[in-house]
């Protein structure tokens, strides 16, 4: 049996398809002007053409959802990491990669000097302000434990991705 898969978006113009087996010579594809495929109010779906026939795959429908799916969930972290963090000093601080290398440099200039008493670090409500050791090293912790929460519900989430058998089970699934 020859299969091939066919993405078609909201116009009927052919978007992706491949083979799901090596397929030995070109297929021609003929539908009737009925068919939902060049349907106005068609939704982006996936097509397998099997047996002389196109025909709606869910599984594989379902499967490109669950990956378009997990890359929103990768940005919305990536977003929720970068958007920074309030402090239990009551202060907001920023948590770009710039920031993030930075406190890291700064925790290991800390580390290697014990005499520091005092950081001058950067707040997003009140600028730069004076932090002793202590304040600063918690600071450096809520920073951490901001962005490994983050990690943390992305991954849960992706895994309810993979565990999902159903549009509506996906379509529940939000950071």
């Amino acid at each position: 049996m020859k299969v091939i898969y066919i993405l078609v978006d909201e116009n009927g113009v052919l978007q992706s398809f491949g083979y799901t087996r090596s397929m030995d010579s070109e297929i021609e594809l003929e539908v009737e002007e009925t068919h939902p495929l060049l349907s106005k109010e068609f939704t982006p779906r996936v097509f397998l053409y099997q047996d002389g026939q196109i025909v709606k795959s869910d599984v594989l429908e379902l499967e490109r959802a669950k990956s378009g799916k997990n890359s929103k969930l990768k940005k919305a972290c990536e977003e929720s990491i970068l958007a920074g963090f309030s402090s239990a000093n009551g202060h907001f601080y920023r948590t770009n990669r710039d920031d993030q290398t930075n406190m890291i440099g700064q925790k290991d200039i800390l580390n290697s000097d014990e005499s520091i008493s005092t950081v001058q670090w950067k707040t997003e409500d009140a600028g730069y302000i004076a932090h002793t050791r202590e304040e600063w090293l918690k600071v450096y912790n809520e920073a951490f434990m901001h962005k490994q929460k983050q990690l943390f519900k992305y991954d849960s989430l992706k895994s309810q991705v993979l565990s999902a058998t159903t549009q509506e089970e996906l379509d529940s699934i939000n950071w």
